[in-house]
């Protein structure tokens, strides 16, 4: 019984279905259970990426510099400051850090 019921009111259906559609009236409504919790691990992939991208760069740029220096055969030396021994340190902290953040987080 009830499911003649259901299959009579079913030509209505598709028909207000089929109207809602041609007006652009159709909406859905999706809901993901852990959305939160899995933007900020989406959040947390980015900026690690971005991070690494940085450091990438950065490493570019240095060896850029050490090559150039070397055939060169002149001492990098910007306001009396050792540009080489500063950006490597640079690098190396950058470095430490990103795996520091990825041991952390237990993903690696």
């Amino acid at each position: 019984m009830e499911n003649a019921e259901v299959m009579a009111d079913l030509p209505k259906d598709i028909r207000d279905m089929a109207t809602s559609i041609k007006k652009g009236k159709l909406r859905f409504d999706i809901h993901v259970s852990d959305l939160q919790t899995f933007l900020k691990r989406l959040d947390k992939i980015s900026n690690r990426i971005s991070f690494s991208i940085i450091l990438l760069s950065f490493s570019i740029l240095m060896v850029g510099l050490i090559i150039g220096s070397a055939i060169a055969g002149q001492t990098t030396v910007l306001w009396k400051l050792p540009v080489i021994e500063i950006g490597s340190i640079i690098a190396v902290l950058m470095f430490l850090l990103l795996v520091f953040t990825i041991i952390k987080s237990g993903r690696m």
